[in-house]
């Protein structure tokens, strides 16, 4: 992985409340919802999952000793059993694929109730509603 700082734009001293803003704005930016039709989509998801990725490992290891990342290579070892982020990279699959029940399935398997957590949910309450 590369480093996550430099993925979301963050400098290393970055707040939360920054890495968050940072978050935030390239799912917007780079969500395949926005990518419909066109052939760059796959190029957009790949760019999501390393977004995620990243403010996954900076969720789980801000503040702490980055023993976890140094010289461009990642070690998933910091991550609890209580949601990370292959746990909600298979949320996101889901909803992806358009199986909202699915996804909601999986996302109230995971304990964390974090802000990725939070986004997910709404994500699929929105896209649930929209094909009722």
């Amino acid at each position: 992985m590369k480093n996550p700082y430099e993925v979301l734009g963050v400098d290393k001293n970055a707040s939360m409340e920054d890495i968050k803003r940072a978050y935030r704005e390239l799912v917007k930016k780079y969500h395949p919802d926005r990518y419909q039709d066109n052939p760059l989509k796959e190029l957009a998801e790949e760019k999501l999952r390393e977004i995620n990725e990243a403010y996954d490992y900076l969720l789980n290891n801000h503040g702490k000793q980055q023993s976890g990342y140094s010289n461009g290579s990642y070690s998933s070892s910091g991550y609890s059993n209580q949601g990370n982020f292959s746990d909600f990279q298979r949320v996101r699959d889901y909803i992806n694929r358009g199986d909202y029940f699915s996804a909601e399935r999986e996302l109230n398997k995971i304990n964390m109730r974090n802000d990725e957590w939070f986004y997910l949910m709404g994500l699929i309450y929105i896209n649930r509603e929209t094909i009722r």
